[in-house]
């Protein structure tokens, strides 16, 4: 694995390079920067400030083609992030894909091609021309008026400190569909606290004495409403010193700093990819994961929604049941398809052994794997009757179930005997009752894995689990003291045992109730 630096101008880099060699790999997030991220950035970029190198990984296009590797576009106008098909890879060319610093390149290339969107409509980035460390013409003169009173002075040094933190330049974006923006074509527009300029204009304009000239023109007219005359010339320059910033940044300085990662295999670049992404805004283990396996599987991300979207209608979230997400997925695919000693059922460790084979696997069992999960999740609700929301009601809990009925092809069969549905029904609310699957799970779900593979038949194996975990701190033995936490959930036993509610149970029917129910 080779390292070299990479340099070149903002406006080159975008303009030129991205979507044409440089492109996003699968392992990559979508795009969730917020406004003032982008402001954020643009207010260091203009201050001179480092804004973080960025990581690419150099893949010439015959590899990328041989290995399989599933390339993305920047965002489009539609706030998509199509993937690039096979067929448009030039195998004599060289491309580079960013492992790091895709959130700081997407604003960029969005602000250049007017592609950021807020709530589902575009909106172009405007910078204040008028506004320097941080203040607008308006605070200037304010602050004036203000300078004897000590009080309003101090609640205008409060009203700062809730604002985003040390901001010199100002910007923000403008709906295009507003007429505040197409009063002047787009190109400026004025409100109360000052003149702002469209950043791409600005950038763009050929004509860089005519485009100051007009900005200064548009400017004084502002400034001659606001302030008096004897200051114009101040501000008139620091409007000339704006315009030549912005230009200077952007066009003609080399800020854009980078690593460039050559001869690396996929292996390599993954473990760059986690240990980069412990900074910035961080991933999960379990997002890294999902990374890695849109890097060779397309459609993951569309079949795991679908999944998704057909168990949470069976548990909705307004009714606060459980809530399943894409951790969940992901933990139940490691747990189902991780071989002795399982250690891939361990977040942390599965992120450095998701590779091309592994995620062909996924691919090839995802049709049986997803069937057992909706099966099992309505199930719960329609042949277990767990319809509420139960103390530490873990949706680890119910991954053992999903691979028993994964592993004994039950998907197949017409129902689950009444006397299996009745021992998994009571496994499960024990499991809950007792926390077993709470907090750190790992290592039961380890164990319950290796109990399920090592037994002889096709019942579900809760009793030689339930031995296991009893020699642990944690049991799922119910002890007297335990009483009075699980009669908190008696109306829940109550309703799925006798059918009322429990709502007119006296203490001692709740008690046999629970008696009856764990077998006790």
């Amino acid at each position: 694995m080779r390292i070299s630096p990479v340099s070149d101008t903002i406006k080159n880099f975008v303009e030129k390079r991205i979507n044409q060699e440089v492109f996003l790999p699968g392992i990559q997030r979508d795009f969730i920067w917020k406004p003032d991220q982008i402001y954020n950035l643009f207010d260091s970029i203009l201050r001179g400030y480092p804004f973080g190198t960025f990581l690419f990984w150099k893949r010439s296009g015959q590899e990328l083609r041989n290995e399989n590797i599933l390339m993305k576009y920047f965002l489009n106008q539609e706030g998509r992030q199509d993937f690039l098909d096979k067929e448009n890879i030039n195998n004599d060319r060289d491309y580079m894909l960013v492992l790091d610093g895709q959130q700081r390149l997407s604003a960029l290339f969005m602000v250049f091609k007017d592609f950021y969107r807020k709530n589902l409509r575009t909106s172009e980035l405007f910078f204040q021309m008028i506004s320097f460390n941080g203040k607008s013409v308006k605070d200037d003169e304010n602050d004036e008026d203000d300078e004897d009173d000590e009080d309003k002075q101090e609640d205008k040094q409060e009203d700062k400190q809730e604002d985003i933190i040390d901001r010199m330049y100002n910007f923000k974006f403008i709906d295009t569909g507003l007429a505040e923006y197409r009063q002047h074509g787009g190109e400026y527009f004025r409100d109360i606290d000052g003149i702002w300029w469209n950043v791409k204009r600005l950038l763009n304009h050929k004509g860089n004495i005519t485009m100051n000239t007009k900005v200064n023109r548009q400017a004084r007219d502002f400034l001659d409403i606001v302030v008096n005359g004897d200051i114009i010339d101040e501000y008139s320059n620091q409007i000339q010193n704006n315009c030549d910033l912005l230009r200077d940044k952007f066009f003609q300085q080399d800020v854009l700093k980078a690593t460039l990662v050559e001869d690396a295999n996929y292996a390599d670049v993954l473990n760059v990819f986690v240990r980069t992404n412990n900074g910035g805004t961080k991933l999960s283990a379990a997002e890294l994961i999902l990374s890695s396996i849109k890097f060779f599987w397309q459609e993951a991300d569309q079949e795991f929604d679908e999944t998704l979207s057909v168990i949470n209608e069976i548990y909705p979230r307004r009714d606060k049941k459980l809530t399943f997400t894409k951790d969940f997925l992901i933990k139940t695919i490691l747990y189902i398809l991780s071989e002795a000693p399982y250690e891939n059922i361990k977040n942390t460790k599965a992120v450095n052994n998701i590779d091309g084979r592994f995620v062909r696997e996924i691919r090839e069992n995802w049709e049986p794997i997803s069937r057992s999960i909706i099966d099992i999740v309505k199930m719960m609700r329609e042949l277990f009757k767990i319809d509420r929301k139960l103390k530490n009601m873990s949706s680890n809990a119910i991954i053992p179930v999903i691979y028993w009925y994964y592993k004994t092809n039950g998907f197949g069969a017409a129902e689950i005997p009444e006397i299996q549905a009745r021992k998994i029904q009571s496994w499960l609310i024990k499991s809950w009752v007792k926390g077993i699957f709470g907090g750190q799970s790992d290592t039961f779900l380890i164990a319950s894995k290796r109990i399920f593979d090592e037994s002889a038949n096709n019942l579900f194996a809760s009793d030689a689990f339930e031995e296991w975990v009893n020699k642990t701190a944690k049991s799922y033995k119910l002890e007297e003291n335990n009483l009075e936490s699980i009669i908190r959930i008696k109306a829940y036993f109550a309703s799925i045992n006798n059918g009322d509610g429990g709502v007119n149970l006296t203490r001692e029917q709740k008690r046999a109730v629970v008696n009856r129910f764990f077998n006790l």
